[in-house]
């Protein structure tokens, strides 16, 4: 396992030049699929200054070679927690997952390099531990998360002396706009046990790719609509369970009919069709900017809640006006039709003299 040192030099501002004592080992993915973003890319990137990000870590691992950003002793900005133990006290290593890496291997080296850590500072199994850990927001390290437990047992082989091997099963193929198929159908599954609405149809459409947006969003992935290793992990993860389904554009249902009929209820005037299609996406923009929501057109837990609310606070009281009594019906007629032309209900009431 041959390992390159590509120090981040003294005074980068990509790093916060301060020393620690290392008493946790961090596990992260780089959450890069393109080809060739390999760990001596990922090198460079640090050490041409990481696009003006302030973000570093230790090691970056493929399925060839290792290489080393910063000293064990010197903290690194990589687990999102400030000045937190995730960045004051534990070694980052980031593992590739680019298209063509064995990365069976390239965990494997990582748990080699974890293993030989734990011994070089005397730091215990138990902490070893994910991005998540320190950022629970974050779905990191991806591909790792869904077979934790057997990159500890990983470690654990190789830190006894023995060789270290992670049985990493054939994943998914990387889904985009307009893919069609049984994955597609499984795709709009898993979000569907998530939470969202969609019809299971095997056409990655507008309404699929929303809410795949909306969903690795959620999840703390990159939201760029494809579906790849990192968003099939999180997809394969326990869903929240929560009372209503997360709506977005061209949804379809029964639950889509409701939030129509509760808008409605509210004064907007939507055909209660049960598609969630640009008349209904306008409404609830405009409800959650008047409800100091943020305004993306999607109905998830929040707006769901303020609508519960708006409709529990709707003041139901009728005030019923009177706009003239007549004795020719004639009359009458002409006030009821130039009422209604002008926006307004109106109904004919005959009065039969009594009291």
């Amino acid at each position: 396992m041959q390992l390159i040192e590509q120090l981040l030099p003294a005074g980068a501002k990509n790093k916060p030049g301060r020393n620690m004592t290392p008493k946790y080992i961090t596990m992260h993915n780089t959450g890069n699929s393109a080809k060739g973003a390999d760990a001596k890319a990922h090198a460079s990137y640090l050490t041409s200054g990481a696009g003006g990000q302030k973000v570093s870590w230790h090691y970056t691992v493929d399925d060839g070679v290792i290489y080393q950003h910063l000293a064990d002793t010197e903290q690194g900005w990589h687990a999102a927690d400030g000045r937190g133990p995730g960045n004051s006290q534990s070694i980052g290593i980031e593992v590739c997952m680019f298209e063509g890496i064995d990365q069976a291997r390239a965990e494997a080296n990582a748990a080699r390099l974890v293993a030989e850590l734990m011994h070089r500072h005397d730091i215990p199994l138990a902490n070893v531990t994910t991005h998540q850990h320190w950022h629970p927001s974050k779905y990191c390290p991806a591909l790792i998360l869904p077979h934790w437990d057997k990159f500890v047992a990983a470690v654990e082989t190789a830190y006894n002396g023995g060789e270290a091997q992670i049985d990493v099963s054939k994943g998914h193929s990387v889904l985009v706009e307009w893919s069609r198929g049984a994955e597609v159908k499984e795709l709009q599954s898993a979000l569907n046990r998530h939470g969202y609405a969609l019809e299971v149809d095997g056409t990655y459409g507008p309404a699929t790719l929303a809410a795949v947006k909306e969903f690795q969003r959620s999840h703390g992935l990159d939201v760029d609509g494809k579906v790849g290793p990192a968003t099939w992990a999180a997809l394969e993860q326990e869903p929240v369970s929560q009372g209503h389904s997360v709506l977005v554009k061209w949804s379809k249902g029964e639950e889509v009919k409701g939030l129509q009929t509760i808008l409605n209820g509210l004064g907007y005037g939507l055909d209660v069709d049960g598609t969630y299609g640009p008349a209904t996406e306008a409404a609830v923009r405009d409800f959650q900017g008047k409800h100091g929501l943020d305004v993306d057109g999607k109905t998830g837990s929040k707006t769901w809640t303020a609508l519960a609310q708006a409709t529990a606070e709707k003041d139901d009281t009728l005030y019923r006006v009177q706009i003239g009594a007549y004795r020719d019906k004639a009359n009458a007629e002409a006030a009821k039709e130039a009422a209604k032309a002008a926006g307004f209900e109106a109904i004919i009431k005959m009065d039969d003299g009594e009291g």
